[in-house]
């Protein structure tokens, strides 16, 4: 896998430094006049990699170093963040002592947005992205990093170990992965978490193939400025379709952006009304049981 930067020494490949956009999405909202989310610990870890970023050879890092991004992208990036943390704490509401589990984590710091003092967290990436927020953060005795695939069980082992209900959060990762290996990945879990939720984010089957996906490629690599050619590789049709894929999952609902604050959303809120646009790329909830 192709190098785009690196960060304090430690070098990302193109998918791994997607997560710099989210990290700083979420920090370009804080600092705005009606932010979204407050996170501190985000700001933290923001000026530890900014200089990194500033002196960087890519555009698109020195332009985030800067904290230049369009609103509507910060916006959304808090938006889903929002959620995913309200899924958590509903979750943690009735399970407070839970396991959560967060798969292609980033730079993610929802572990000090949501801890009740009794939760076992565990951020699982791959060892590049790892590697380096182990340079960021500390973990603690409920606050644990892995550095593996999220598609090698090892993980597993490790994070389901306690035997108590478990939250698994996907957010912005099954569609970068091939469809077969998502579907594995679910069945996994289904067979391992006895009591639990699956919370994803998704896009639109339409989107991985045809037209779409070369646009989506061209959106990647030239208006975001990923320098790579990336396109989606796994997605669905309606937010029921992984039922089929394990007996243990059911759907308990789905999330679209659209539906959010109409000052925050915008126009495109009238978008989301057009069942095409709509599901484009949105969030869906299962439930886990044996």
């Amino acid at each position: 896998m192709a190098t785009y930067g690196a960060i304090n020494g430690i070098p990302l490949s193109t998918v791994s430094a997607t997560m710099l956009m989210t990290l700083y999405g979420r920090v370009v909202d804080s600092r705005s006049k009606r932010p979204v989310l407050d996170d501190p610990k985000a700001e933290e870890i923001v000026a530890k990699i900014n200089p990194s970023l500033l002196a960087s050879g890519q555009k698109l890092l020195r332009s985030l170093g800067q904290f230049k991004m369009r609103d509507t992208l910060a916006v959304h990036t808090a938006l889903r963040a929002r959620q995913y943390d309200r899924y958590t704490q509903e979750f943690m509401s009735r399970h407070p002592d839970c396991t959560v589990v967060s798969l292609g984590c980033g730079l993610d710091t929802r572990f000090w947005r949501v801890d009740n003092g009794s939760i076992h967290f565990f951020d699982v990436d791959l060892p590049e992205v790892i590697q380096l927020k182990r340079t960021l953060v500390e973990e603690t005795d409920r606050y644990h990093m892995i550095g593996c695939s999220v598609l090698a069980p090892a993980w597993m082992d490790e994070a389901l170990a306690r035997e108590k209900p478990v939250m698994v959060l996907a957010e912005g990762l099954f569609m970068y992965l091939p469809k077969a290996d998502v579907q594995t990945l679910v069945q996994w879990l289904g067979e391992r978490i006895k009591q639990g939720q699956l919370v994803a984010e998704v896009v639109n089957e339409s989107y991985t193939r045809g037209l779409n996906a070369w646009m989506l490629g061209f959106k990647f690599k030239y208006e975001l400025g990923l320098g790579e050619w990336m396109t989606y590789q796994c997605g669905i049709t309606d937010s029921d379709d992984m039922e089929a894929w394990s007996p243990h999952l059911h759907l308990i609902d789905d999330w679209f952006y659209y539906d959010e604050e109409p000052e925050k959303v915008g126009f495109v809120r009238f978008l989301g009304k057009i069942p095409s646009i709509r599901k484009v790329q949105w969030t869906v909830r299962y439930e886990i049981k044996e």
